[in-house]
């Protein structure tokens, strides 16, 4: 190889990283530093340093001109030779994280097609594949929230940075309870059980395949809960005083419904005109003989017959 171009995390890295791959030393290249390392602004617009080495074609020279040569190249590598082992350990760490972000994000790649500067959500978290002038953007949906190094994101659309963590919460379960009543109708005559089963919602964040932009929401999956007892019914049927013309099999299908419905679970008759009431009288009422008063003015009703009577000693049989 008699030319390459290195890139490093600055000017001496890239040297470094670019004599191992050539296999020589750095008396034997011509160094051109292509771009100097930049931090950019809060991540954005990063650089990697990027040097071009050419491998030296040398031709016979006196011996003062090669004892020129190796002092000038002495000295303009000295700084070079000095961050070699620092250089080396910082690259042996670095690539060891990379190592580690790697492995934990290639369970969830799949067969997708990955591709620098591109971010995925798979198991209700975000990966990435990092570039040094690419960063994947990703929009929050509703009932997310994306935390950003520990701190709430409170924008829709976030910038995803290389070397931050990023974790979303939302809530996992969500339950709805039942609401039931009962109702009289028919002026009294009918008592009716109205039921909404309750909802038991379970929800994970969508798996997203690689791209430059992606959206986070949630998908879920919903049970329906009716945990209502017939003895509740039976106990509140006994609050409101009914007792008369229970339905006990509609109780039963109340207590088990899964669907929004109502049931008549307890019914009276109407009440129906009788025959009017009337007077027999046991006793005889026209006077057989007509009423005298006598000289007080007093009448004896015993004298009409009216009311039988007997005498004082008679025998009764």
């Amino acid at each position: 190889m008699k030319q390459m171009v290195s890139k490093g995390k600055t000017v001496e890295a890239a040297v470094t990283r670019g004599l191992q791959l050539m296999d020589l030393t750095k008396d034997q290249v011509d160094i051109e530093v292509l771009q100097v390392e930049t931090e950019g602004f809060i991540g954005l617009g990063k650089k990697q340093a990027a040097v071009k080495l050419t491998k030296q074609e040398f031709t016979p020279h006196d011996t003062d001109d090669e004892d020129t040569l190796s002092e000038t190249l002495n000295n303009t590598t000295e700084t070079l030779e000095d961050l070699v082992e620092q250089t080396l350990e910082e690259q042996e760490v670095e690539d060891e994280a990379q190592l580690h972000n790697h492995e934990s994000s290639m369970s969830s790649r799949e067969n997708w097609n990955i591709s620098e500067g591109t971010a995925w959500v798979k198991n209700n978290q975000i990966h990435m594949a990092h570039a040094s002038e690419q960063f994947p953007t990703a929009r929050i949906g509703d009932g997310i929230t994306l935390f950003q190094n520990g701190e709430q994101v409170n924008r829709k659309t976030v910038v995803l940075r290389k070397d931050t963590q990023y974790d979303i919460s939302f809530d996992e379960e969500i339950e709805k309870p039942k609401r039931w009543r009962i109702i009289e109708r028919k002026h009294g005559l009918e008592a009716v059980l109205e039921i909404t089963p309750g909802e038991k919602t379970k929800q994970f964040v969508a798996d997203v395949p690689p791209s430059d932009y992606i959206e986070l929401h949630l998908n879920q999956t919903t049970e329906i809960v009716n945990d209502l007892t017939a003895n509740e019914i039976y106990e509140q049927l006994e609050a409101l005083n009914i007792s008369y013309g229970i339905h006990d099999k509609e109780i039963e299908r109340a207590a088990s419904t899964i669907e929004e419905n109502e049931f008549i679970i307890a019914s009276g008759k109407e009440s129906k005109a009788g025959m009017d009431g009337e007077l027999e009288v046991r006793v005889k009422i026209n006077a057989e003989n007509a009423l005298v008063e006598d000289e007080h003015g007093n009448i004896d009703f015993r004298d009409s017959n009216m009311i039988p009577n007997i005498e004082a000693g008679t025998i009764m049989l």
